[in-house]
């Protein structure tokens, strides 16, 4: 998001230099809110019972508010890349999977928006016909050549050496510090420590860090070379540039 960095490193340099409430008992950090929690899964999987069932509990009984459901997904786009400094949802795993979470094939109430448009199946891109064919690209999207051979900046943030001290700081990827397992090993008495746990179920946890240094590329030379020695891609759909198909028998292209 243009501009969202100053915004993070302002919020971080406020708490740093409070020496009062949380900013100055745990530490200052960039976000208020984080890439992964129970809310943010059951926000995207909440046409998918059992998953419906824990949203309803999660959100003391309803569904969301409309407007703020998960309903279309140029919508959620927009608002995680442009719109809102704090939306940092990360993509959940289904999303690349399971076309069935955005059908609402159990007939929930899912409310109308503002504008009056009911809120049933999450509204599909411009240049994707349906479900099973947005899941199919973004798979593809994420097994493609540029996303792997930038996957390693990603476990540097999430898992590697950026999770923490100056590097995380420098590379604007500090969270809330009661959200960090170190953090969460302190002497705290009953209602402290009932407190974390409600705020760790509600906002999240960042997980183990497992490297202290850069994590390697080792698919570097192997995405170069599928770059330079891949054929012109057959056209798979018509909207989408950059699509190839599987090497399997009878695939367009491959003998019969």
């Amino acid at each position: 998001k243009e501009g969202s960095c100053a915004r993070y490193r302002q919020n971080y340099n406020i708490l740093a230099a409070d020496g009062s409430g949380l900013g100055g008992l745990m530490g200052p950090y960039h976000y208020a809110s984080h890439y992964s929690n129970t809310g943010i899964v059951l926000h995207f999987l909440v046409r998918l019972p059992p998953f419906t069932g824990e949203f309803i509990k999660f959100q003391d009984g309803n569904f969301d508010l409309p407007d703020r459901s998960f309903h279309k997904l140029a919508t959620s786009w927009l608002m995680a890349s442009e719109v809102s400094a704090s939306d940092v949802k990360e993509l959940i795993p289904q999303l690349f999977y399971l076309p069935e979470l955005f059908v609402n094939k159990e007939g929930f109430n899912l409310g109308r928006r503002q504008n009056g448009e009911e809120v049933s199946d999450v509204e599909m891109p411009e240049w994707s016909k349906d479900p099973r064919t947005f899941v199919k690209i973004h798979r593809q999207a994420l097994e493609s050549p540029l996303v792997r051979q930038e996957l390693s900046h990603w476990i540097d943030l999430v898992f590697g050496y950026k999770q923490t001290g100056q590097e995380a700081v420098d590379a604007v990827n500090v969270f809330h510090p009661a959200t960090y397992p170190t953090n969460q090993t302190q002497e705290m008495d009953e209602l402290e420590a009932m407190a974390r746990q409600t705020m760790i179920e509600t906002y999240g946890q960042t997980p183990l860090q497992l490297f202290s240094s850069v994590h390697p590329l080792p698919l570097a030379d192997l995405v170069r070379q599928e770059r330079s020695n891949s054929p012109p891609p057959l056209p798979v759909v018509g909207t989408v540039t950059g699509m190839t198909w599987g090497s399997y028998v009878g695939a367009p292209g491959m003998p019969a």
